[in-house]
C-alpha cells in the first residue's frame, strides 16, 4: 500500500525503465528495495559514472522534477512521489573514500533486480555517510557492517585502509568485528583528518579542486536556494495558527519539509516556542523614540544574522521556511510592538529586512474576525484589515485568501499558493 504521505502514486514502470536503461552504469546505494523505501517516504540513491547523462535520461523518462538541488557531490531531483539522488563520487567535502569505478565494477545484483555495491563497499558507505558527514552512527546499519567484516573480510579491510589509512583502517575493522559500532562516534574528528590526509596523498590536486567545488556549491545554494520562503499575514482572528498547523501535514504529503518561524528569526533573543499567545496586544504603552530606534536596529541585526546564518542554511537543505507574521506587521500595527518612533523610519528600515518570495494574506470581514477574537476594538480590526490589503497589493507573489471559509478550504488554497510559488521559483532558477 502506498504511504498516504506521498501525494502521487509511485511511477514504478517509468522508474524501472530508467534504472534498466542505465544498466551497469548505475548502482543503488543502501535501501535496495526501492519500492518499499519510497512508500515509507525515502529516496533512491544512485551511483553513476556520469551525472549529467543520467540526469538527461531521468528527465526524458520521468519528466522534469518539481525542483532540483545541485551540490558538488550529489544532484537531487524532487518529484511529488519522492526524490532521487544522483552522485558520481563517494566523498566527504571533496575527500574521496571509495573509487566510483571500483564500486561500479564490483557491484552485484540485488534481490530486487537492481545492482547494489558488494557488501564491503556497502558497509563502509553506510557507516561513513552518517558518521563522517553527520557525526553520528546509524544503528540500523550495524548488522550489515558486521556481516561485511565477516563475509567480505578482505575487501572490507582494503576499503577501510583505502579510506583512512594504515592506522585508523585496522581500528575500524577491529571495531566492526568485535566492538560496539556506535563507539565510532568518538572517533569522528580523527577519522575526518585521516580521511582527508589519505585523499590528499592519493590525489592532492583533485582533492583540493573538489573541496573548493564543495564550498562554492554550498555558498551558491545559500545565495540562490532551491526553495522559496514565505509569510502568512492577517489580523487577529484570521486563523493563521490553525492554517499553519494543518499546512505542515499537507505539505509533508507533497514531499516538503516545513520550518515555521514567528515574526522574526530570533537569532538574537531566543526561541518563541512555549510562549503564551498575546491576548491583549495593545495593553502596553509604546517605547520612547530612542528605545524604538534601538529596537529597529535590533530587528535589522536579528533578521540579517538569523536569515543568513540559519534560514538560508535551512533553505539550502530543501526546507520550506514559512513565517507567521513578519517585520511588515509592525507597519500595520505599531501599537502591538510598542513602537514609538516615526512610522516613516520603520518603513525605510524595511529595506534592510530580508523579504519573502511569496505572501499569503488571510482576510475576512471584520464581523467574522471579531466573532473569533475580540482582542482589539471593532474599528481597529477594520482598519488593520484595510491596511493589510493595501500592503499586499504592492507585494510581489502575494495571495489574498478568504479566511471566512471553512478551515479545510483555506488550508487547501494556501497549499495551492505555496505550490504555485514553488513552481515559479524553480522556473526562475532555471532561467537565471
Amino acid at each position: 500500500m502506498m504511504n498516504p504521505m506521498l501525494a502521487d502514486p509511485i511511477p514504478r514502470e517509468q522508474i524501472t525503465q530508467f534504472l534498466n536503461a542505465l544498466g551497469e552504469r548505475a548502482v543503488v546505494l543502501r535501501n535496495h528495495d526501492v519500492w518499499a523505501n519510497l512508500e515509507r517516504g525515502g529516496d533512491i540513491d544512485l551511483l553513476v559514472p556520469d551525472v549529467q547523462e543520467a540526469a538527461r535520461l531521468l528527465v526524458a523518462t520521468l519528466g522534469p522534477p518539481r525542483w532540483a538541488t545541485h551540490r558538488s557531490y550529489v544532484h537531487s531531483y524532487f518529484y511529488p512521489w519522492g526524490h532521487l539522488d544522483l552522485t558520481d563520487t563517494i566523498e566527504w567535502r571533496g575527500a574521496r573514500f571509495l573509487e566510483t569505478a571500483q564500486v561500479l565494477r564490483e557491484a552485484e545484483p540485488s534481490a530486487w533486480g537492481f545492482r547494489r555495491p558488494r557488501p564491503a563497499h556497502e558497509a563502509l558507505m553506510s557507516w561513513f555517510y552518517s558518521l563522517i558527514w553527520g557525526g553520528f552512527f546509524k544503528q540500523r546499519y550495524a548488522e550489515g557492517i558486521r556481516t561485511a567484516a565477516r563475509d567480505d573480510a578482505e575487501a572490507f579491510q582494503a576499503a577501510c585502509r583505502y579510506a583512512v589509512g594504515p592506522v585508523w583502517g585496522p581500528r575500524l575493522v577491529e571495531l566492526a568485528e568485535t566492538g560496539d559500532l556506535a563507539a565510532s562516534e568518538a572517533w569522528v574528528a580523527p577519522l575526518r583528518t585521516a580521511l582527508r590526509r589519505q585523499a590528499l596523498k592519493r590525489d592532492p590536486r583533485g582533492t583540493l579542486r573538489r573541496a573548493l567545488a564543495f564550498w562554492r556549491a554550498e555558498m551558491r545554494l545559500r545565495w540562490r536556494p532551491p526553495l522559496p520562503w514565505g509569510c502568512v499575514l492577517g489580523p487577529d482572528g484570521s486563523g493563521k495558527s490553525s492554517v499553519l498547523e494543518q499546512l505542515q501535514e499537507r505539505l509533508a504529503a507533497q514531499g516538503l519539509r516545513l520550518h515555521l518561524e514567528h515574526w522574526r528569526p530570533r537569532w538574537l533573543g531566543g526561541s518563541s516556542e512555549g510562549q503564551a499567545p498575546t491576548t491583549e496586544p495593545h495593553s502596553q504603552p509604546p517605547r520612547s523614540t530612542a528605545a524604538s530606534v534601538l529596537k529597529l536596529g535590533f530587528l535589522v541585526l536579528d533578521w540579517q544574522l538569523g536569515y543568513w546564518l540559519r534560514l538560508a542554511h535551512r533553505r539550502a537543505k530543501n526546507t520550506l521556511v514559512l513565517f507567521d507574521r513578519h517585520y511588515v506587521d509592525l507597519l500595520i500595527d505599531p501599537v502591538r510592538y510598542r513602537y514609538g518612533a516615526p512610522v516613516g523610519l520603520a518603513r525605510w528600515v524595511r529595506r534592510l529586512i530580508p523579504q519573502p518570495d511569496f505572501w499569503i494574506l488571510l482576510d475576512a470581514p471584520a464581523e467574522v474576525l471579531q466573532a473569533r477574537k475580540q482582542e482589539v476594538p471593532f474599528a481597529e480590526t477594520e482598519r488593520q484589515r484595510i491596511a493589510y490589503r493595501e500592503l499586499v497589493a504592492d507585494l510581489p507573489g502575494a495571495w489574498i485568501l478568504d479566511a471566512s471559509q471553512p478551515l479545510d478550504e483555506v488550508v487547501q488554497q494556501a497549499e495551492e499558493a505555496i505550490l504555485h510559488a514553488l513552481h515559479a521559483h524553480a522556473r526562475h532558477l532555471r532561467n537565471v
